[in-house]
């Protein structure tokens, strides 16, 4: 099997250095907690604390993708979502409807 390494930690190791991105330098994602993990991605984006807005364009070459300009991250509220969730079915604000097949009702 063959691996493979970004240019940017190539560089970086080339000239005998350690990427900035680099395990070693303690970047390592947090454990997710299982209450958590369960979560489908709706869920996830309703109790999210910033959402990051970014443009993803496809590269010429490959399947693969990249992010092109800035990316944006805005605050969410999510008290108020926490707080509303879930909606008591009084405030549902649903009305049952009831369709009828034949053309003659």
């Amino acid at each position: 099997m063959q691996e493979w390494i970004c240019h940017t930690c190539d560089s970086h190791l080339i000239k005998g250095g350690m990427p900035s991105i680099a395990v070693a330098n303690s970047l390592e994602l947090a454990p997710i907690p299982p209450e958590l993990d369960e979560l489908n991605v709706l869920e996830r984006q309703l109790i999210v604390k910033i959402l990051p807005f970014a443009k993803i364009v496809a590269l010429p070459k490959g399947r693969q993708r990249a992010v092109h300009g800035a990316v944006v991250c805005v605050p969410s509220e999510v008290e108020t979502m926490v707080n509303s969730l879930p909606r008591s079915s009084a405030k549902v604000q649903l009305l049952q409807v009831k369709l009828k097949r034949k053309i003659e009702y």
